[in-house]
């Protein structure tokens, strides 16, 4: 039998902490056989539970980086004049 794996677990867009299928159960009621459906198609439970394997938490800080960075440089584009 492996590990158990590990949610990040948000509830409107801020961590609320990390948990197994069987925690999430237990403390939001959603079926623990759910979890990994809801993460695997990056959709809400509830459309306020987002679950986020932890193995793949980096990917999540690189999106927000990204679109964070993304929207800087346009936003000083348009300042300058070049956008």
């Amino acid at each position: 039998m492996g590990a158990k794996k590990i949610y990040s677990v948000y509830a409107d867009n801020e961590r609320i902490g990390s948990y197994t299928a069987e925690a999430a159960e237990k403390l939001l009621g959603v079926s623990k056989n759910k979890v990994s459906v809801y993460a695997d198609q990056q959709t809400r439970y509830q459309g306020k539970y987002l679950f986020i394997p932890e193995d793949k938490e980096e990917d999540l800080f690189e999106l927000k980086w990204n679109a964070a960075r993304f929207e800087l440089l346009a936003s000083g584009r348009k300042v300058h004049g070049a956008g």
